[in-house]
């Protein structure tokens, strides 16, 4: 236990900031309350720098001394208002009876009269008693019900209401009631002790009842000046404890920040500087600590450290030790532009050190991806204004607290490249809100034999009847040119680290048999796709490309309905033993090398009896066996799967286009057929307000459903062709990212 405590010297100073911290931050919640000022618990670093002047025992010991004065403000304040509540509850009693009184006169009962006499006389003679009090409006039914059950009807009960200009304010008196019970008898009878039992029961007061409208009169005009007093008492207690509190709740010149603030600072300033001292290593005489740091500021970090030591008048030394076993992490340089990127790759899990980075592959791959499956120059073009707009008024929005709004911020240059990739792609295809594009004269066109478009798809196709036929084979087979390059480019990535990290072994063993094999398979059926555009078509007999994909890797090839080029049963044969055997090899040499190297180092050791060390030995063994067999078959049979996924971009693609051409001639140019010249007056005017319903009706639909949800949509696929399509080729994801230690980041975000 003793050795753990001297492994971390600096556990009894964290306990003491934590509860100086929790303290400081007790006062602010309790200022708040007390006083309605808010002070806010996140600051900007320019006083960090500065807050050398402070001590803990000078915090601590005003701390102490605030925490209880305000006990203290808190107890009398509640002593004072309760008192001036009480006084408040028989002012409204004693006004209750001078109005009843006052009724009494317009009845025409002399109060001074024998009559008048009589009940005065019967009240002081204990013949009749009043009690009155003041209960909640909610409860009064129930109170009623109650006293009328237990005294089985022997009292006589009235409810009256209270002026709002006597209720000074207090809520709880607003919505309350005057009772007034007369009992036959006196203070002290059955009866009149059952009723006060009942008030009890239901947390009333209560109070006398005045035997004159005189008696009522004087008790009015003293608990007014008793109001009075308490009123002025409080706030001038309410104002010294104010004054007092100025001191630590008003901004600073120097630093803007409240006296208060700058103690919270610097308590967390001393709490993370405690808690990075206890991850050091301690002896009697040194103190060592090892950290990762930038290359590039070695010298930097060299000079800060000699020049600290020179001032402070103390030995420092730092090393640097290129042979550190551990694994290093890896460190990005990002901006405005490229952080975005980052962090989605981040999400899916950090780049080892030194490992390719995905992020320059992203930038360009992945708005280009979401534009192939978005394609649309109308819906792009407001997406853009949109982006546009989003960095017009980007200074104003990071203001807000609103975590979508600062989300969008965040990507707004992956917005940007996606909105002008769409527009792109969208030329290509020629698609404008559903309304197909021609930007060449087709009626000027003489031999369309030999005319060739210029740019994107030939736009005599939109005017066809197989439109949609040619459009899917198109787009279709463009899906597995796309996924061929992109997942080639991943395992080439996988080839350059092996390279890089000088894995020979794994190279030839497990990348070459890799890449023959995808080659191979999807190399080819995309070299078929190319190969069957380029050549013309003279009505010859040919086998479709997928199902002679299928049965040339099957082993049962037939070539009943011709070939595509001469040679083409020789090339497939050599293929399909190529493939083969490149899968034994991918699943059998390197398995047989770890057992071969396992076995020649025990040889060499001359180890003959089993350890713990060859149990672990053979663990890793096994585990880096089957490793490999699940790598490999997740491979093998992921070169078909990940293909097929990126057939994505085709129905997406082909659902955007759909969707926009059913909106737009069921609503937009449904609603614009314009009336015969027969029609009347009132059928322009229906289909002019029909026009204009359905144009409101078709932005709306535009905006929600092609903008927002066909955008969200588009990037989560593309999301998933990067994640998983691309990214598993060559990325582990399994490093650890570079986290500068800043006493500032630290201090001010209280991590």
């Amino acid at each position: 236990m003793n050795e753990k405590l001297s492994l971390r010297p600096y556990t009894e100073e964290i306990t003491r900031m934590l509860i100086i911290q929790k303290q400081i931050l007790q006062l602010i919640d309790k200022i708040s309350k007390v006083t309605n000022v808010i002070i806010d618990t996140k600051f900007n670093d320019q006083f960090l720098y500065e807050i050398n002047n402070y001590s803990s025992d000078s915090i601590e010991n005003t701390l102490k001394s605030f925490l209880e004065q305000i006990t203290l403000f808190e107890t009398t304040k509640k002593e004072l208002e309760e008192s001036r509540n009480n006084l408040i509850r028989e002012r409204i009693i004693s006004f209750v009876s001078m109005e009843q009184y006052s009724q009494y006169k317009k009845q025409h009962i002399q109060l001074n009269s024998t009559s008048s006499s009589n009940i005065a006389n019967e009240i002081k003679s204990n013949i009749l008693s009043t009690i009155s009090g003041i209960i909640m409006q909610t409860k009064s039914l129930k109170f009623c019900n109650t006293l009328l059950r237990i005294t089985r009807g022997n009292i006589y009960i009235t409810f009256e209401s209270i002026p709002q200009s006597l209720c000074e304010g207090n809520d709880s008196i607003q919505n309350s009631l005057v009772f007034i019970i007369y009992i036959l008898g006196n203070q002290d009878s059955t009866i009149s002790n059952k009723v006060l039992q009942v008030c009890r029961t239901f947390e009333v007061k209560t109070s006398m009842w005045p035997n004159s409208y005189d008696d009522a009169l004087i008790a009015f005009d003293s608990y007014s000046n008793a109001i009075n007093e308490k009123t002025i008492t409080l706030e001038a207690f309410e104002t010294v404890f104010n004054n007092e509190l100025l001191s630590i709740t008003q901004l600073n010149e120097g630093s803007n920040l409240t006296l208060i603030q700058e103690w919270l600072i610097y308590i967390q300033n001393q709490l993370t500087i405690y808690e990075t001292l206890n991850l050091f290593e301690h002896t009697e005489t040194t103190v060592r600590a090892n950290c990762w740091y930038p290359s590039n500021l070695h010298t930097t970090i060299a000079n800060d450290i000699a020049n600290l030591a020179n001032n402070n008048s103390m030995n420092c030394l730092f090393l640097c030790n290129g042979k550190y076993n551990k694994v290093k992490p890896s460190l990005f340089y990002e901006n405005q532009f490229t952080e975005c990127f980052q962090s989605i790759i981040n999400t899916y899990g950090i780049p080892r050190y030194k490992e390719i980075n995905p992020l320059i592959f992203t930038i360009v791959t992945f708005p280009f991806l979401f534009g192939i499956m978005y394609g649309d120059v109308g819906h792009g073009l407001v997406f853009l204004q949109l982006v546009l707009l989003l960095f017009y008024f980007q200074k104003a929005l990071k203001n807000q607290n609103n975590e979508i709004i600062q989300l969008i911020i965040f990507g707004r240059y992956l917005l940007l490249l996606m909105a002008l990739c769409s527009i792109y792609v969208g030329s290509i295809y020629y698609d404008f809100f559903g309304i197909p594009l021609n930007n060449i004269n087709l009626k000027s066109i003489t031999n369309t034999d030999d005319y060739k478009v210029p740019y994107g798809i030939n736009p005599i196709w939109k005017i066809s009847e197989n439109e949609l036929e040619f459009l899917n084979s198109y787009k279709m087979k463009l899906s597995m040119i796309i996924a061929f390059v992109h997942m080639l480019i991943g395992i080439i990535n996988n080839g350059i680290n092996l390279l890089y990290f000088r894995q020979k072994i794994q190279m030839l063993l497990i990348f070459l048999p890799k890449l023959i094999l995808f080659v191979s398979i999807v190399g080819y059926f995309v070299f078929l796709i190319i190969f069957k555009w380029l050549t013309p078509y003279h009505h010859e007999k040919r086998p479709g490309l997928i199902n002679l994909i299928i049965n040339t890797f099957m082993g049962r090839a037939s070539y009943e309905d011709g070939i595509y080029y001469i040679a083409e049963p020789q090339i497939e044969n050599i293929l399909f033993k190529l493939v083969l055997s490149v899968t034994i090899i991918l699943f059998t040499a390197y398995p047989l090398y770890i057992i071969i190297r396992n076995i020649k180092t025990k040889t060499h050791q001359n180890i003959d009896l089993p350890t713990l060390e060859d149990e672990d030995e053979k663990e890793s063994t096994g585990d880096a066996i089957i490793h490999h067999l699940i790598d490999s078959i997740e491979f093998v049979l992921g070169s078909i799967s990940n293909t097929a996924s990126y057939l994505r971009l085709w129905a997406l693609s082909l659902a955007h286009q759909q969707l926009s051409i059913v909106f737009l001639k069921q609503i937009l140019l449904g609603s614009l057929k314009a009336p015969t010249s027969r029609s009347s007056i009132l059928k322009y005017i229906t289909s002019a307000v029909g026009a204009l319903i359905a144009t409101t009706l078709f932005a709306v639909i535009t905006v929600l459903i092609m903008i927002c949800m066909d955008i969200l949509e588009c990037y989560l696929h593309t999301l998933r062709l990067h994640w998983v399509e691309f990214q598993n080729k060559f990325f582990y994801g399994d490093g650890k990212l570079f986290i500068p230690f800043s006493i500032s980041v630290a201090v001010l975000t209280d991590e």
